[in-house]
């Protein structure tokens, strides 16, 4: 049975638009040949699996799609072809990671160059006061 055509033709009636987004800056790095032929290489090099000392992925991500991750990251001064300043992440740890570096970036804090996330009030990180046991809730 074939569906007919709408007769009349939807509109958007939304009062405000979504703005269009822009294009990251580092996107055409990306999806270039040279870093593609980089990542791969250090993918296998490394096994394929999550470098984070704090993933909690089954199998640090084996078989799952995993990211070679700039520790520093392109636009706050990375180098884009440094062994030393990428590491390979399961996609939980690349997203939490690029999360507290984008943050850290919005509010004007020190980036930590360690690469992963360290401090997730879930899991009881310590504050600044000394005591442990409670999550600085002043840097949010």
């Amino acid at each position: 049975m074939k569906t007919q055509r709408p007769r009349v033709t939807p509109r958007d009636l939304r009062s405000v638009k979504p703005r269009p987004r822009a294009q990251k800056a580092t996107f055409s790095f990306y999806v270039s040949a040279a870093w593609g032929r980089f990542r791969d290489k250090v993918v296998a090099e490394r096994g394929g699996r999550c470098e984070s000392p704090t993933c909690q992925t089954p199998g640090r991500g084996a078989g799952q799609r995993v990211y070679l991750d700039h520790i520093r990251e392109l636009q706050d001064g990375g180098a884009p072809f440094d062994r030393g300043n990428v590491q390979v992440l399961c996609a939980r740890c690349h997203g939490a990671k690029t999360y507290d570096a984008k943050r850290a970036r919005i509010l004007g804090h020190h980036i930590p160059e360690t690469g992963v996330r360290r401090n997730r009030p879930w899991e009881g990180a310590g504050d600044d006061d000394g005591e442990g046991g409670g999550f600085d809730w002043g840097v949010l």
